[in-house]
């Protein structure tokens, strides 16, 4: 007669295969976490729209160290936004075209745009609502508030505001925070090293200087920090805050400077 198997010997093998299974299958869903976890920082944060959004603060430092002026810049403002807005007034006519260029834009809209004017319209009428208006430095401040600022606030904001007080539905402490550290830093970076080092100004172009304002240049940070942070904050008749920082901030920060003028 055959000598029986033990059942004994086969559940430890049924047990390590199970165990080898609930192994694999755990570390397929930490994977697979991992990815989704990627994926979400990603698209919460929307980081090329961002990466693109703050290329304008960055471009605007360079070609001010390399003696630009804001009227350079006006008539390719002109011709960008005109280009932007005769491309959505067929696109929001066109449901074919619609889809195409948002299928090949999508990294930079908002799905809230397939159906509205597109952000960049109002991020090019802000930035030439500044250069035409105000004079040399508020122009160079309020495009980094925009740049600058409102992405990091968006950033901080949607990475912490959980944990601090709501100001709006969409606006929170934390990103106040944010966006008030940007506006001084960038008050600090141009009044107190680009303006300094590289004197590219002609006469009279800076409102702000340490010769002709009674503030400090540590003062005019602060002030440029609130002004930033308020001018994020506020909600203007649900108009698109890339018109509303720059129309707004600049002319906070012009209307300050004018004021402690000596």
């Amino acid at each position: 007669m055959a000598p029986q198997k033990s059942s004994g010997t086969q559940e430890p093998r049924k047990r390590a295969k199970g165990e080898n299974s609930k192994n694999s299958s755990t570390l397929n869903k930490s994977e697979k976490s991992t990815s989704v976890n990627k994926l979400s920082f990603y698209e919460k944060h929307e980081v090329p729209r961002k990466v693109f959004h703050s290329f304008a603060g960055g471009a605007t430092l360079i070609f001010y160290v390399l003696g630009w002026q804001t009227s350079d810049f006006i008539i390719p403002f002109i011709i960008f936004a005109s280009g932007f807005i005769i491309q959505d007034f067929f696109r929001l006519r066109n449901p074919a075209l619609n889809d195409w260029l948002i299928d090949k834009f999508k990294i930079f809209m908002r799905p809230s745009e397939r159906h509205s004017y597109n952000g960049i319209i109002f991020y090019q009428l802000g930035l030439l609502f500044l250069f035409v208006v105000f004079p040399k430095d508020i122009c160079i401040m309020g495009t980094l508030f925009l740049s600058w600022g409102d992405t990091f606030a968006s950033f901080v904001g949607r990475e912490f505001g959980k944990y601090t007080p709501k100001i709006s539905e969409r606006k929170s402490v934390a990103g106040c925070i944010g966006s008030f550290l940007v506006g001084s830093l960038s008050c600090y970076l141009f009044y107190g090293y680009l303006v300094p080092t590289f004197k590219v100004d002609l006469p009279g172009q800076l409102l702000w200087t340490p010769q002709t304002s009674r503030l400090s240049l540590h003062s005019y940070a602060f002030a440029s920090g609130v002004i930033c942070s308020v001018s994020e904050a506020f909600d203007v008749f649900n108009i698109d805050d890339n018109l509303t920082i720059p129309v707004l901030g600049g002319s906070l920060l012009y209307t300050v400077v004018y004021f402690f003028r000596v």
